[in-house]
C-alpha cells in the first residue's frame, strides 16, 4: 500500500474519544501530527481563529452540534487553501446512500469503521498526490461526463434572472442544454410537453411556487401511460434546505434539494445521479441535511469571487462580470419590493421580498447582502417596525458599496 512521503499536519473531527485516539496513533507513528477536534463546530472554530495550516482533513459523518456533512460544506465555502483541502470521509455504515451523501457535500473519499491502517495511509496518499497535482479549487474543472450523454435537456424555472443566468453558465459548462422559464405557469405546461431530463426549480415563486409546481406536475406525470412514461427528476432549488424543507420537498414530488448559491460540483453530481435514476423509473430519497445556522462575522468580502468561481465553474472574470452586471441591474427591484413590504407594515410580503432578493445576492456570492437579507427574513415576524427599518437601510448601504465595487472590478 502507499504512504505518505512527507509528514502531513491533519485536522481530525470526531466525537468518539476511542476512535480519536486510533487514528492519532496510526498517524503518529508515521510521522504525522493530528490535531482533534470533537465535532464539526469545534473545527470550524480552530479554522477561522487562523492559527494552524492543514495537509488534510479527517472528518467522522455523525456527530452532535455539527455533523461531518454540515462540516465539510463550510469548508467547502471557505477561501483557499480550505475550500480545496482534501477532506476524508468515516463512517460507520458506508452503503451507498450514506456514501453519497459525503461526496456531495464535498467529501474526496469516504472509509468505514473500523479503520484498517493500511487502506487509510493508501488513501490519504492518494489525496495528497492528487491535490499536489490540481491547483485549482474543486468545482473549477469539472469533467462533463453529462455532455456524453446524447439528447439531454434541462428546464430551469427561476423568478429571478441572476439565477436564471448563473444556472444556463453552470449547465453551459457542463455541456448541457437549457431551457430558462422565469413564469412558472408557462413551465409547467412546458413540462408537460416537454421530454426534459430534469427540472431545477425555484421554491419561491409568485403564481404557482416550486412545491405546487412539483404537485401538478408529478399528478399529471402519474396519469400518463407507465409503459410510456419515466420519472422526470425535480431538483428543488432553495434558500433552505432543513431536514424539515427536504421532507416538504419529498412529499410533494421532488427528489433532491440543493441549497443556494448553488456549487458547480454540486449541480453536476446531483444531475449525473438523478438523471440516471431517473432513468429506471425511480428516484433515490433525498439526501438529509443538518439545519445551517451562520456563523460568519460582520467583516466578510462584499463579493466572495472564489464561491462565485465555484459557483459559475469559471475564474475567468469577464463570466463574473457579466453575472454581477446583471445582479446589479436586478437588485434595485428586489430593495422596491422590500420598501413596498415596509409602507405596508406587511410581514408576510417582507419576508418574501427579503428572501427573493436573498436567493440573487447567494448567485451572486454577495455574501455580506446575503447575510443582512437572511437576519431581515428571519426577523421580519418579529413586526418590530423600527428595528426592521434600520436594516432595510443598513441592506441599502451594503448595496451601494457592493455595486461600487463591482462597477470597479477591471
Amino acid at each position: 500500500a502507499g504512504r505518505p512521503d512527507t509528514p502531513l499536519e491533519i485536522l481530525q473531527i470526531e466525537d468518539n474519544r476511542t476512535n480519536r485516539e486510533v487514528v492519532e496513533k496510526i498517524l503518529g507513528k508515521h510521522g504525522h501530527h493530528v490535531v482533534s477536534t470533537a465535532n464539526g463546530k469545534e473545527a470550524l472554530a480552530l479554522i477561522e481563529s487562523g492559527g494552524q495550516t492543514f495537509d488534510l482533513v479527517i472528518s467522522d459523518r455523525h456527530m452532535p452540534e455539527m455533523d461531518g456533512i454540515e462540516a465539510t460544506r463550510r469548508i467547502r465555502k471557505m477561501a483557499e487553501p480550505w475550500g480545496s483541502i482534501p477532506i476524508l470521509g468515516i463512517t460507520a455504515s458506508v452503503i451507498q446512500y450514506e456514501t453519497e451523501q459525503c461526496l456531495d457535500a464535498g467529501m474526496n473519499r469516504v472509509l468505514g469503521k473500523p479503520v484498517d491502517e493500511d487502506e487509510l495511509l493508501s488513501v490519504i496518499a492518494e489525496l495528497i498526490a492528487a491535490r499536489d497535482s490540481n491547483s485549482g479549487p474543486p468545482g473549477l474543472d469539472v469533467v462533463p461526463v453529462l455532455s456524453e450523454v446524447s439528447g439531454l435537456r434541462v428546464m430551469v424555472v427561476d423568478d429571478d434572472r441572476t439565477n436564471l443566468e448563473v444556472a444556463r453558465l453552470q449547465l453551459e459548462k457542463l455541456g448541457v442544454p437549457a431551457d430558462l422559464f422565469e413564469h412558472s405557469p408557462t413551465a409547467l405546461e412546458a413540462a408537460k410537453n416537454g421530454g426534459y431530463s430534469a427540472i431545477l426549480l425555484d421554491n419561491q415563486m409568485p403564481e404557482i411556487d416550486g412545491l405546487e409546481f412539483a404537485r401538478r406536475f408529478r399528478k399529471w406525470e402519474n396519469g400518463q401511460d407507465p409503459a410510456a412514461a419515466q420519472r422526470t427528476p425535480i431538483i428543488a432549488v432553495s434558500g433552505s434546505a432543513t431536514r424539515e424543507d427536504r421532507q416538504r420537498y419529498e412529499e410533494a414530488g421532488m427528489d433532491d434539494c440543493l441549497e443556494k448559491p448553488v456549487l458547480l460540483v454540486q449541480l453536476e453530481k446531483a444531475l449525473a445521479r438523478l438523471i440516471r435514476i431517473g432513468s429506471e423509473g425511480h428516484a433515490m430519497p433525498p439526501a438529509q441535511r443538518a439545519e445551517t445556522n451562520s456563523d460568519a462575522g460582520p467583516e466578510q468580502a462584499l463579493i466572495d469571487t472564489a464561491l462565485l468561481a465555484e459557483i459559475v465553474g469559471s475564474v475567468d472574470p469577464n463570466v463574473h462580470r457579466e453575472i454581477l452586471l446583471m445582479f446589479v441591474e436586478y437588485f434595485p427591484t428586489a430593495l422596491e419590493s422590500i420598501g413596498a413590504a415596509m409602507a405596508e407594515r406587511n410581514a408576510s410580503k417582507l419576508s418574501e421580498a427579503s428572501h427573493a432578493a436573498k436567493s440573487a445576492a447567494s448567485s451572486a456570492a454577495a455574501t455580506a447582502l446575503r447575510e443582512g437579507l437572511q437576519n431581515l427574513e428571519t426577523r421580519s415576524s418579529d413586526a418590530n417596525w423600527a428595528e426592521l427599518q434600520e436594516q432595510v437601510e443598513a441592506i441599502a448601504a451594503t448595496f451601494e458599496m457592493t455595486e461600487n465595487f463591482i462597477r470597479r472590478m477591471d
